[in-house]
């Protein structure tokens, strides 16, 4: 699953939501720091991370 605007808000809250089901994500956003602090959020939850833009 592609999640754009990953970094804050929506975005930020469905990919939290999408890995605690275990979803394979693509997170995309421009903030390169608040982004990274997702996608360990994202990985402690149990999403598995394909790729970040």
């Amino acid at each position: 699953m592609v999640v754009t605007g990953a970094s804050a808000g929506i975005g930020e809250a469905l990919a939290a939501v999408l890995a605690g089901r275990g979803a394979n994500l693509v997170l995309a956003a421009r903030n390169e720091e608040a982004l990274q602090r997702v996608k360990a959020r994202c990985e402690s939850a149990g999403g598995r991370l394909r790729r970040q833009v």
